[in-house]
């Protein structure tokens, strides 16, 4: 099963990780039109990559 299968709309995804795959997957998600939420542990990358 490959990314295509997460195409329908409208998906609430969690990504796991903030790291450079963990937020690469968020923003496929983000495009495809899910709402995406990330998981992640480590304050330093959570503060780095906040809005």
């Amino acid at each position: 099963m490959g990314v295509s299968h997460y195409r329908e709309r409208g998906l609430q995804v969690i990504v796991a990780g903030g790291g450079r795959v963990g937020r690469e997957t968020a923003a496929l998600m983000t495009a495809y039109g899910h709402q995406v939420t990330i998981i992640e542990q480590d304050p330093r990358i959570a503060r780095a990559h906040a809005d």
